[in-house]
């Protein structure tokens, strides 16, 4: 709902249990990972991945939020930033995990690119709400029409796999629909960050 788009949605008890359905999540999806493909990082890995986790993770908290100027101009269109999230995104999937390094090194540079983007857009006047929406949108849309590209990670690929990937992507339409539909019963001054 936008209206509540800027207050916290779960309280203690709530954080609580989605924190353990993330924990759960992450080690079933590893477990299953590790029995398709027996790889597992070294001790030094998972430290390292730990550490820039926890930083990361601490830095989302310490960074103040960015002061709204009109040096930069005004925020680009909705349109413009949830195609940007598409491309950008989309681009990431197309990266080949065969270049191995080269691919974290492609990786990192798209995800700096658009956290740089965002960065400068998002302190601009009329940054709002539709800009949120259009970069969830354009993210979950390059996944969307990409997933019909994929091979299933588990399974054989029929028909049944396609008829999925069409209801999945079918749903994230009539969702990113459904929540303009929501915008534009707001007021306009609700749209934009305060």
């Amino acid at each position: 709902m936008p209206d509540r788009a800027r207050t916290p949605w779960l309280g203690r008890v709530g954080m609580v249990v989605i924190t353990i359905v993330f924990i759960l999540g992450a080690t079933a999806a590893g477990i299953m990972q590790f029995k398709q493909d027996p790889f597992l990082a070294s001790t030094r890995q998972f430290i390292g991945a730990a550490v820039v986790i926890v930083l990361l993770a601490v830095a989302a908290f310490l960074i103040p939020a960015g002061q709204h100027s009109n040096e930069g101009g005004s925020a680009p269109s909705p349109w413009i930033v949830g195609a940007v999230a598409l491309l950008f995104g989309s681009a990431a999937l197309f990266v080949p995990q065969a270049w191995g390094w080269g691919a974290v090194a492609e990786l990192l540079g798209l995800d700096l690119v658009m956290l740089l983007a965002v960065m400068a857009w998002s302190r601009r006047a009329g940054w709002g709400l539709r800009h949120q929406l259009a970069l969830g949108a354009g993210a979950a849309l390059a996944y969307g029409w990409h997933a019909f590209l994929q091979h299933p990670a588990v399974g054989k690929l029929d028909a049944s796999v396609r008829i999925g990937n069409a209801i999945f992507l079918a749903a994230a339409l009539v969702l990113i629909w459904f929540a303009t539909k929501r915008m534009s019963a707001m007021p306009p001054d609700e749209f934009t960050s305060h």
